[in-house]
């Protein structure tokens, strides 16, 4: 008799723990339980100018392929600093969490701002020769792949004595599966001689910069001339 008391017990005492468990389990906006596996985001720096997080922004909605499955209407952020992908999730007791996700299981991430996509693919499913667990956006045409890194770093400035985040962009092109950095207009202008004098005139005409100061002024040229 004592003994069917003890098991009664446990299993009340376990029944009781796995409730507590799932009490406590954050659970996202969207309810998609399985992209919860990451760690609880911290800002760097609270005392700052400007953010360290692409656009300043952290409610971005998109979609993630995580563990290869998708998921859509997420609400994004990227830390370009720490490297992490973020989402936001509510608890069951209705509290904001923000969450850098499992990079080890992310695969790639997309999010609409001011009617432009921005989508960021693992380095490891784009080419070997960039770096496999880093994120880079990208922008694809028939024949070749524009590559964007971006990463942020803080920097003290002497006068205010705040920290502001300094932006960093490596761009590449990925023309018959070999990389070409580019780093000022002769570099694509080179890359691309066919349509030299084409894109020149182009270029000149809307008034773009093609430097890394200036990523995104390289996509209207690759999209208008479909390289």
């Amino acid at each position: 008799m004592k003994t069917i008391k003890n098991l009664f017990v446990l299993c009340i005492f376990l029944l009781t723990l796995t409730q507590f468990q799932a009490k406590c389990q954050p659970i996202p906006i969207q309810n998609n339980e399985n992209i919860i596996n990451g760690k609880l985001w911290v800002p760097t720096i609270l005392n700052s100018e400007g953010s360290q997080l692409f656009l300043g922004e952290l409610q971005m909605k998109g979609y993630l392929r995580f563990d290869s499955i998708l998921y859509h209407g997420i609400n994004l952020g990227y830390d370009l600093e720490q490297n992490e992908v973020l989402a936001t999730i509510i608890t069951p007791n209705n509290t904001k969490r923000i969450i850098a996700l499992n990079k080890s299981r992310l695969q790639e991430f997309s999010f609409m701002h001011n009617g432009q996509e921005f989508h960021f693919k693992k380095g490891a499913l784009i080419h070997p020769g960039l770096n496999s667990k880093s994120f880079y956006q990208i922008v694809s045409t028939y024949n070749l792949t524009y590559v964007i890194h971006r990463t942020k770093q803080k920097a003290l400035k002497m006068k205010s004595r705040k920290y502001e985040y300094l932006k960093y962009n490596k761009l590449l092109i990925i023309k018959d599966n070999k990389l070409h950095p580019i780093n000022k207009r002769k570099d694509l202008l080179n890359l691309l001689f066919d349509q030299k004098a084409e894109i020149k005139k182009y270029i000149q005409l809307h008034k773009l910069k093609i430097s890394p100061k200036h990523p995104l002024d390289i996509v209207p040229v690759i999209l208008n001339f479909d390289l």
